[in-house]
């Protein structure tokens, strides 16, 4: 499954959502994390994220259903 970067900051925008910058930060760089979510983000826009979050999305639910017919 190839996934693109801004599809990868989508699923790291997730998780980062969903535990927090507090319970994330003894394990993760913030720092890094952030700089290069910003540096691919810049020339994209909200729906070209919004975008990217359903089709990474939609990638996975078909990697899923691959793996269950096999």
């Amino acid at each position: 499954m190839d996934i693109s970067k801004i599809e990868k900051i989508a699923i790291v925008s997730s998780i980062l959502s969903t535990f927090g910058e507090d319970a994330l930060a003894p394990h993760v760089d913030l720092n890094r994390l952030s700089e290069l979510c910003e540096e691919s983000t810049r020339n994209s826009t909200a729906r070209q994220c919004g975008e990217a979050t359903v089709s990474v999305l939609n990638k996975i639910i078909d990697s899923l259903s691959e793996e269950g017919e096999q």
